[in-house]
This record gives C-alpha cells, sequence and structure tokens, in this order.
C-alpha cells in the first residue's frame, strides 16, 4: 500500500501504526481485516486512496448494518475495502478473492461457518458490496436487490402478508372495496 498513499512511505507507516495501536493486544499477526472501517483515523488515513470519502462510508454503512449479527462483516468490510481501494482502477484484477478473504479475517479461534454466514450476508445484504468474476469488491454503484433484502429484515411477517393481499386485491383483482378476503383456515 505504500506507494498508493499521497504522504508516500510516512502516510503507510503512520497507517500501519495505527493498526498495531488498535490490535496489539488482540493478535499478533495484522491483516487487512483490521483495519476497522469504525476507527476515524483509519478512515482519515484511508481518505488518501479514496479522496472523496463516499466508498468509505458505503463500505461502513454495509459493515454496521450487519455486525450486531455477523461479527465477521466488520473484518470482511475492511478487508474487500483495502483490496477495492489498493488495486489499479479499471483493473479486471480489483477487490479480493474468497481466499484472500479467508486470510484477512480468520485466525485460528475463528469458526468457518461465521466466515461463511458473514460473506453471504454481505453478498445478499450489502448495498455496495459487488462480486465478479471471483473477486468481491466495493462500488459506488448501489445494488437494490440489497437494499431491499436489508430492508425486509424490519419487515414483520404478517405486516408483509398483509401488504401483499392488498396489493393482490388491487393490482391483480382491481378491487373496489368490497371484496372479502379470509386470512386463516379458522376464519374461513
Amino acid at each position: 500500500y505504500t506507494t498508493l498513499f499521497r504522504s508516500g512511505v510516512r502516510g503507510a507507516l503512520g497507517f500501519l501504526a495505527n493498526l498495531v495501536r488498535l490490535t496489539h493486544e488482540k493478535t499478533d499477526i495484522i491483516t487487512p481485516g483490521d483495519a476497522n472501517l469504525d476507527d476515524s483515523e483509519v478512515r482519515t488515513r484511508l481518505g488518501d486512496l479514496e479522496p472523496s470519502g463516499d466508498l468509505i462510508e458505503r463500505a461502513r454503512t454495509d459493515a454496521t448494518n450487519l455486525a450486531a449479527k455477523y461479527p465477521l462483516a466488520s473484518a470482511l468490510t475492511a478487508a474487500t475495502f483495502l483490496y477495492t481501494v489498493s488495486s489499479t482502477v479499471g483493473s479486471r484484477q480489483a477487490g479480493c478473492t474468497v481466499e484472500e478473504l479467508q486470510r484477512s479475517a480468520l485466525s485460528v479461534g475463528t469458526d468457518i461457518n461465521d466466515f461463511t454466514q458473514a460473506l453471504h450476508a454481505l453478498e445478499k445484504y450489502g448495498a455496495h458490496f459487488h462480486y465478479r468474476e471471483g473477486r468481491y469488491y466495493f462500488d459506488p454503484e448501489e445494488q437494490p436487490d440489497a437494499k431491499v433484502e436489508f430492508k425486509s429484515l424490519f419487515v414483520s411477517d404478517e405486516k408483509a402478508q398483509e401488504l401483499l393481499r392488498g396489493l393482490w386485491l388491487k393490482d391483480v383483482f382491481r378491487d373496489d372495496g368490497s371484496a372479502v378476503v379470509f386470512n386463516d383456515v379458522q376464519g374461513t
């Protein structure tokens, strides 16, 4: 990452020093997954790689949305973001492979199932998390399906069924409000 920081070697060393400060009590090996996007100094130093700051915030939002249920989402997001911004613009090698993500997020005590679940959650719910040609990356372009899937997590089944019945009555059956709909077997 040295050549990517505008301030050269000092910028890369400052970034590494911050990662050492963040991880020195937790881990023996620092990986891209340790660049916590919630840390303001990490975000500031990564500003050299992504000056607009938009992609950093979008990646951070994807991680924050999933971190409570999938703790490895933060590490996967950080690693994918670093691989994304350190890739040559327009390169076919933008982003990272699943193997690179495994090296970046897994440790001896990590359950591989937690990794797999977090990766699938990012694929399904990450609005800016993309996959193409075997590589994961962040892109400013939003995936509308992912945003809808994420929002659906906060709608109860009963509410969703009620909305669906309303759509069917209005759009499919062109009901004027006089139809009677039975919702359950007992009521019927």
